[in-house]
């Protein structure tokens, strides 16, 4: 699937400000095609997240429009928003999001038993484990796992509905250097299956993992030479 986006941007209307309005994204397009890598690097503040949030269809775009496809996912109702992210977009959101009163198994296969009931996930979230390297910890609360174990556990969930794209906000701001390269490593492995994942860190080490890498700066999506 490559997913497009068409001179989208974001504005926010400030009362304490002299020009009103602020943009926190500038108009900008941008292409991510199936089986790629693309990493955004900037500092905090300069828009990135914005910008991961309106392609991951969680914040709407002031301006312009995101395509999946041939579909325009801004045009969908909340509710048809919601199945089509559900099934089509892997999130990993900046905090650690994992559930401490769930096993790890019952985490990873949370997004899926939203909306349909299988019982062949169970096969299919045993391959996630084993693909993250946490097939030791299946029946493990998620409130005894480290930081970097919680952290595959999301890339896993993310996993599970086979999605499009995978989209993660600074997957490695809690992770020391170890678990840093082996979270890149996964998303590395990850693209091998056509599945495409974009990045916002402010790790630099990314790079040497991606297809294409660009760079948030107020607002502003440049793309780097590499």
């Amino acid at each position: 699937m490559i997913i497009k986006a068409e001179d989208i941007s974001k504005t926010y209307f400030r009362k304490s400000s002299r020009s009103n309005y602020f943009y926190a994204v500038n108009k900008t397009s941008f292409v991510l095609e199936g089986g790629k890598l693309a990493v955004i690097l900037g500092r905090s503040g300069s828009g990135k997240s914005t910008f991961l949030n309106m392609i991951a269809g969680l914040l709407k775009p002031s301006s312009g429009r995101i395509l999946y496809g041939d579909t325009d996912i801004y045009s969908m109702n909340d509710k048809e928003l919601s199945v089509f992210r559900n099934k089509n977009i892997g999130m990993i959101p900046q905090v650690q999001s994992v559930l401490p009163n769930l096993t790890v198994s019952e985490n990873i296969k949370l997004p899926y038993t939203l909306y349909r009931k299988d019982d062949n996930i169970e096969g299919y979230a045993s391959e996630l484990m084993e693909l993250v390297g946490i097939s030791h910890l299946k029946d493990v609360d998620a409130s005894d796992l480290s930081g970097g174990e919680m952290r595959r556990v999301a890339i896993a969930r993310a996993l599970i509905q086979k999605p499009g794209i995978i989209l993660a906000d600074e997957p490695t701001s809690d992770l020391d250097d170890e678990n840093t390269e082996n979270v890149f490593k996964i998303f590395r492995s990850i693209t091998e299956k056509g599945i495409s994942v974009l990045i916002v860190t402010h790790e630099t080490e990314s790079k040497s993992y991606a297809d294409s890498v660009y760079r948030m700066n107020s607002g502003e999506l440049i793309r780097e030479e590499q």
